[in-house]
């Protein structure tokens, strides 16, 4: 009998181990992640997106986490095009522009000028649900 119950405990603990990886990583409980624009749109909108990032794939979503008459201003890019719909800016009359920002050894040389001047940068780091500190911080 202190076999059986033995043996019993073993298969209790293997069936809670399963039901635990069953319900991690099960279809019915993925952990469900907010897009970026959906954060934004959480917030309010943005009026302002500044998009440095050199890939047109990743500006996919921006346009749907504008507030209304919001802009995105695009400042990296590749040469891949945008893939934006009229769907997506009609409805908060949205924007898209480009803006030159130089070439990337003006970078350079603008590190170069602060390092040997000896200015450092001051960065503070705020998650978005943080946007209204982070704005009123810079007031």
């Amino acid at each position: 009998s202190s076999s059986h119950h033995h043996q019993n405990g073993k298969n209790n603990k293997k069936n809670r181990s399963n039901r635990n990886k069953n319900s991690s990583n099960g279809n019915n409980n993925l952990q469900y992640h907010k897009s970026v624009a959906e954060q934004l749109k959480d917030l309010g909108g943005a009026k302002l997106i500044v998009s440095t990032v050199p890939d047109a794939s990743a500006m996919a979503d921006l346009w749907n986490g504008l507030s209304p008459s919001g802009r995105v201003v695009v400042v990296g890019a590749d040469t891949t095009p945008l893939e934006v719909s009229p769907l997506e800016l009609i409805p908060t009359r949205g924007h898209v522009c480009g803006w030159p920002s130089g070439i990337p050894t003006d970078t350079t040389d603008t590190c170069n000028f602060a390092l040997h001047h000896n200015i450092r940068s001051h960065n503070e780091i705020y998650s978005l649900n943080q946007v209204q500190d982070a704005y009123a911080y810079m007031a």
